[in-house]
């Protein structure tokens, strides 16, 4: 879920407003774009009944704190986002890229260009190589970023036109606050909500 911030001060104020009507979800902060401003909320689904576990349904297990991926690292990303910018069409199925990661100093700079600043809670990522134009695009946002088969962060933002440009892909990071966060947001107790 978005929510339009302001300035510094409005992020956090939509932060107070946030926690107060959504005990159960997480916010985020806030992203900075040249074009708009924009509060991160990340929430848990909670599924009606088990998941029947097989060789398409499997647990994901969640690092024990944050990790640091070596840059370069090859890790993998997963959605049904647009895989025809121009034509703007999605996947019917779930498709799976391998990206290589981008130390965060690098991508910082590549996105001062647009003025969007990387922070410590963000892993950037992208093709592998130059001739390989593989991304995550409109639609993939939340999916998960795998890497050694941990799931390290969701897919967040990238470039305006996906695969396209220089600019690598940029992720969530799961931090020690998101890790304690889904562990606590797992293990409540909502028989009295």
């Amino acid at each position: 879920m978005d929510a339009t911030c302001g300035d510094t001060s409005q992020c956090v104020a939509n932060e107070s407003l946030w926690r107060k009507t959504h005990p159960a979800g997480n916010f985020a902060g806030c992203v900075f774009t040249p074009k708009r401003r924009i509060a991160i909320v990340s929430d848990l689904l909670q599924l009606e009944k088990p998941a029947m576990l097989n060789e398409f349904v499997a647990l994901l297990p969640l690092p024990k704190s944050k990790e640091n991926i070596t840059t370069g690292k090859i890790c993998s990303v997963a959605g049904w986002g647009i895989t025809d910018f121009k034509k703007k069409s999605s996947s019917d199925v779930l498709l799976e890229v391998m990206l290589a990661i981008v130390d965060n100093e690098i991508c910082e700079e590549k996105y001062k260009k647009i003025k969007q600043r990387i922070i410590d809670s963000m892993i950037c990522a992208k093709a592998p190589n130059k001739n390989h134009k593989a991304d995550t695009c409109a639609g993939d946002s939340g999916g998960p970023l795998i890497c050694d088969g941990k799931y390290v962060g969701l897919v967040s933002f990238g470039p305006k036109e996906c695969g396209a440009s220089d600019l690598p892909g940029v992720y969530t990071r799961l931090t020690d606050n998101y890790l304690k966060w889904i562990q606590n947001t797992i293990w409540r107790d909502y028989s009295e909500m």
